[in-house]
């Protein structure tokens, strides 16, 4: 919000796609997937309670590939 304010659209952009992104991968996975990077990037989230499982290594990869972007832009926010 604050890059749109200012006039910064390219920024906006920009950071709107990293979010529709990992919105995206929350929308197929739901909450599963946000457990998947909670559990990668905090080391907590724990395991879903059943009848739900944790997705095979290779999906939850796909997943974090999906929300690292994510990340990497709250890293970047919590430096400001």
């Amino acid at each position: 919000m604050v890059a749109f304010e200012a006039g910064e659209l390219e920024r906006a952009r920009e950071v709107q796609a990293v979010l529709a992104e990992a919105d995206w991968v929350a929308i197929k996975g739901g909450f599963v997937a946000v457990k998947v990077g909670l559990n990668e990037q905090y080391g907590y989230g724990g395991q879903p309670r059943s009848p739900c499982a944790m997705p095979e290594a290779d999906v939850q990869s796909d997943m974090m590939a999906g929300l690292s972007r994510l990340f990497e832009l709250e890293r970047e926010f919590q430096k400001l």
